[in-house]
């Protein structure tokens, strides 16, 4: 049986992080579902913590300013995985971290929330695009019909910025948004704020992509 998570402990784990991180001179951002549902939107609860750095050559050092800070206050930091772009880390057995030296094109530039850089929507955006491309995870299907239920863009355009990330086809996104279960959406951890994402909606998402159209989906 999967444990239960107290989001309001979470969520102050959560804040300590980030305060310490960019408290750091650092070239980190906050990106991904924490990112778009603490700070952007609020549809569903987010675990973890996913902190990019643009292809930074100080990412080491960073990290390792970021790791001291832990240790001198007294916040207990496992490291689970250590590589030359990516490390992961838990805090107090609650809280998994991800840093990223991030190689690939990134569309934008952060935005300063409560004190914290947080990514944009449109890179958030392009990044669940290849996520979908890549893997089957409610969360991503979910993030991205989010953020079309909530911002005007153009399918064209965002389809550039991804394909910089990672080429693709239109034809197999669309096969990927169209195939992919709605009832997986059960597992979704959300809030009060509701979100209804129906075949209808995934239709039109497709049609817009296939067109190469304005996003129909934002509710104006």
């Amino acid at each position: 049986m999967e444990k239960k998570i107290d989001y309001k402990e979470l969520y102050e784990v959560q804040d300590k992080v980030l305060e310490i991180v960019f408290s750091l001179e650092n070239s980190f951002y906050l990106t991904g579902g924490t990112a778009l549902h603490r700070f952007h939107y609020n549809y569903r609860y987010s675990d973890d913590l996913d902190f990019f750095a643009p292809n930074d050559e100080l990412y080491s050092e960073y990290l390792k300013q970021i790791y001291d800070k832990f240790e001198s206050e007294k916040i207990r930091c496992d490291k689970l995985v250590q590589s030359r772009d990516f490390s992961r880390m838990k805090i107090a057995d609650t809280l998994q971290i991800d840093f990223v030296n991030d190689r690939v094109y990134r569309d934008g530039n952060s935005i300063i929330k409560n004190g914290f850089r947080i990514d944009n929507i449109n890179n958030i955006l392009t990044n669940k695009i290849t996520a979908i491309m890549s893997r089957d995870e409610e969360k991503d299907f979910f993030d991205l019909f989010c953020i079309a239920f909530n911002e005007s863009f153009d399918w064209t355009q965002i389809l550039e910025s991804a394909n910089k990330k990672s080429n693709f086809q239109p034809e197999i996104l669309i096969y990927r948004i169209k195939s992919f279960p709605l009832d997986w959406l059960d597992k979704i951890k959300r809030t009060k704020n509701k979100l209804v994402i129906t075949q209808k909606s995934v239709e039109k998402m497709c049609e817009d992509i296939k067109e190469g159209r304005e996003n129909g989906l934002e509710i104006k």
